[in-house]
């Protein structure tokens, strides 16, 4: 785990660069390192705007399939966003804004404001916001000596991507998940499944997904850290099997502050090929406080 002295970090921006920036995310069709300026602009307008108080520690679920234990600081607000390049398929601009309920939960919205897809069927190039998800985590037992961390999550994915431009498929998909979490150390193991029911566009019953994941984190230099995952998604409707193999390293940038970058390379042939991920986890302090 890594520690923060906290103290208040804030940038000016003009006002109305919120709403213009947000404007250009969903309407541009930008690059993966243009959204992720943009992004950090929308940060700077959060963090003058929206929230005041010192940051706390970060606690980063990107860029993996599973989710860990660990839940926002309660009462102050978090965000997670990069981009995912996928060449020559898919590029991604995943976001998700998370705010500590309590000491042991936390509520999440999850999207992409751009998402770029190379179409292969029918030819051209897809672009537009990608799908929503709204949820939950709850950690019900804390580490103790020798024992795990166990927590459970529920998430709904609302069709906000469009289908014509081949970025979604326009139906509602549900997610239950439950994570035990080992400390090594100052390393941790963590151990993920996940039961989807994954809304079916001909109208049917929906499909089952089965997610399963083992990922890790360790301290290797300094401050800097790396984390590993070898994820599993199958689901048997639809005859996909894919298997993902993640790691990359993470650095503090400043107090709240920590930044990621990896590879995710696919094992399966249902699998993404190759992703290169970078991003960065913000923890913005408290809302409304001094």
């Amino acid at each position: 785990p890594i520690h923060y002295n906290a103290r208040r970090i804030s940038a000016p921006l003009p006002s109305g660069a919120l709403s213009h920036l947000e404007t250009e995310l969903v309407m541009d069709h930008v690059g993966p390192i243009a959204i992720l300026v943009r992004l950090s602009a929308l940060f700077a307008a959060v963090l003058t705007f929206g929230c005041a108080g010192p940051p706390a520690i970060p606690t980063p679920q990107r860029p993996t399939f599973s989710s860990s234990t660990q839940t926002t600081a309660p009462g102050t607000v978090e965000i997670e966003a990069g981009v995912s390049i996928d060449p020559g398929d898919r590029n991604s601009s995943p976001m998700t804004a998370k705010m500590g309920v309590t000491e042991n939960s936390e509520i999440f919205v999850s999207w992409s404001p751009y998402t770029w897809v190379d179409r292969s069927v029918g030819g051209g190039n897809g672009g537009g916001v990608g799908d929503t998800e709204i949820g939950m985590r709850q950690r019900v037992l804390d580490f103790g000596p020798n024992e795990p961390a166990i927590a459970y999550q529920f998430k709904t994915k609302i069709p906000t991507a469009s289908a014509r431009q081949g970025i979604g498929n326009e139906e509602m998909d549900f997610f239950a998940a439950a994570m035990l979490e080992m400390p090594y150390g100052s390393a941790s193991l963590v151990g993920f499944y996940q039961l989807g029911f994954l809304g079916d566009p001909t109208g049917g019953d929906p499909d089952i997904q089965h997610g399963l994941a083992i990922s890790g984190t360790t301290p290797v230099a300094d401050a800097i850290g790396a984390y590993g995952e070898i994820a599993g998604i199958i689901t048997p409707e639809r005859d996909d099997e894919q298997l993902i193999a993640t790691g990359g390293l993470t650095y503090p940038l400043m107090d709240g502050w920590i930044f990621d970058a990896g590879l995710a390379i696919g094992l399966s042939n249902d699998a993404p090929d190759l992703q290169f991920l970078i991003g960065v986890t913000v923890n913005l302090g408290g809302i409304g406080t001094d």
